[in-house]
C-alpha cells in the first residue's frame, strides 16, 4: 500500500452541513482540518459518517462541536481503516462564515 493525497483544499462555510471529503474504497484513511480562523461567537461542527456495507447508507461515527477561538487550531480525523467508505462535514452554526483548509490521504495499491 501507498499513501496518497486525498483530498485537500479550502471551504467557504454557508451554514448547511457541507461535505468535506468522502472515500468509498477498502483503505486507511485521515486528514488535518483547520480551525485558526475562527472567532469569539463562532461554532462549528464537525461530522464523521462511516459506510458498514457496499452501497448502503453512512452512518454517524462520531461529532464534535467547537465554539470560539481555537488554542490547539488543527483539528486531526484519526485513521479509519475502513471496508466500504466514509464522509467527513463541516457545518458552522454561529458567527460570521469562515474559509477552513483541509487534508485527507488514504492508502492505495500501487
Amino acid at each position: 500500500m501507498v499513501l496518497r493525497k486525498h483530498a485537500n483544499g479550502s471551504i467557504v462555510a454557508d451554514g448547511s452541513e457541507q461535505t468535506l471529503t468522502e472515500v468509498q474504497a477498502l483503505t486507511k484513511f485521515s486528514g488535518y482540518l483547520d480551525l485558526s480562523q475562527m472567532e469569539v461567537g463562532d461554532q462549528v461542527t464537525v461530522r464523521q459518517y462511516v459506510m458498514m456495507r457496499e452501497g448502503g447508507p453512512y452512518k454517524r461515527y462520531a461529532d464534535a462541536t467547537y465554539s470560539g477561538v481555537q488554542e490547539s487550531p488543527i483539528l486531526h480525523i484519526s485513521v479509519k481503516v475502513l471496508c466500504y467508505g466514509c464522509k467527513i462535514t463541516l457545518q458552522q452554526i454561529s458567527g460570521v462564515f469562515k474559509s477552513f483548509d483541509f487534508n485527507f490521504v488514504r492508502e492505495e495499491e500501487p
